[in-house]
């Protein structure tokens, strides 16, 4: 009985988890839709640095960008505290961005929000 028990159990909160991931991915394509609106007030035009491949992406990617965004005029919104709460969620608890390419602000909002998107049309996002 307590072995069918632990199994229900394991089995909800997995389920529920795969739920908190869709509804984070859902909280990042928002906060991204509100930046790329011209009365946002962002500079859209400085760069930052690439973190994400030209094909798929992952958790690990969310890390990143958060951390880009860390030192840019982004790091108290919450859409970092989201990037970063993806990434934890999914098992994702240190990155570090190395790489000299860069990516204007617009470019990189709109690969957040295409990476969400993608994640999100997942059976089992990560």
């Amino acid at each position: 009985m307590r072995t069918l028990t632990l199994l229900m159990l394991t089995v909800v909160a997995a389920t529920g988890l795969r739920e908190d991931n869709k509804t984070l991915l859902k909280e990042i394509v928002d906060h991204v839709e509100l930046m790329l609106e011209p009365r946002s007030g962002i500079n859209l035009d400085q760069y930052v640095k690439h973190v994400f491949p030209e094909e798929g992406c992952s958790a690990k990617h969310f890390c990143q960008a958060g951390k880009v965004i860390t030192n840019r005029d982004l790091s108290f919104t919450m859409l970092r505290r989201r990037l970063f709460a993806y990434a934890n969620h999914s098992g994702i608890r240190h990155c570090s961005v190395r790489t000299s390419q860069e990516d204007k602000m617009g470019v990189f909002l709109t690969k957040i929000k295409n990476c969400c998107k993608k994640l999100n049309s997942r059976k089992h996002p990560e």
